[in-house]
């Protein structure tokens, strides 16, 4: 049967290969758009597009270590606790710094650095929103501590 705790576990595991699978690429990314670039009518785009993908590693790298600690205190059942709110504010700041590099692209590729950068932003925004929700809930948690 499927729990909560399975589910945090199975984040965990996920969020771990993300981050290795994410390392593995970044040796690989000249080859990738080397290949990507063969295929284009235009091979300009070479350099602008392995600095791209080398500045979005920074926040999603950061992204996933903030995300393992979330997801670290979860299953720890420390839930409704300043440090998570902290976590959620600092994945919604990856998502405006990936939005931001992808507003950069929109130099170089219109429409699909248009799709990130609102797709990014949008996730970013729903962050903001949940980071809040959780500083509430924050509130509440304490202020039923000091009644009780």
């Amino acid at each position: 049967m499927w729990n909560n705790s399975k589910s945090v576990v199975l984040s965990s595991v996920l969020v771990k290969v993300c981050l290795v699978l994410s390392v593995v690429a970044a040796f690989f990314f000249p080859t990738i758009v080397r290949l990507y670039v063969a295929n284009l009518e235009h091979a300009t785009v070479f350099v602008p597009l392995l600095i791209m993908l080398y500045l979005l590693l920074l926040p999603a790298w950061f992204a996933l270590f903030k995300l393992n600690k979330l997801l670290t205190n979860i299953s720890k059942g420390k839930v409704f606790v300043n440090e998570n709110t902290a976590n959620l504010r600092a994945l919604s700041y990856c998502c405006f710094a990936a939005a931001f590099i992808f507003a950069l692209s929109i130099v170089f590729w219109p429409f699909y650095g248009s799709v990130a950068f609102f797709v990014t932003a949008f996730i970013g925004l729903i962050l903001r929103v949940v980071k809040n929700v959780f500083a509430i809930a924050v509130e509440l948690r304490e202020e039923n501590d000091a009644v009780i």
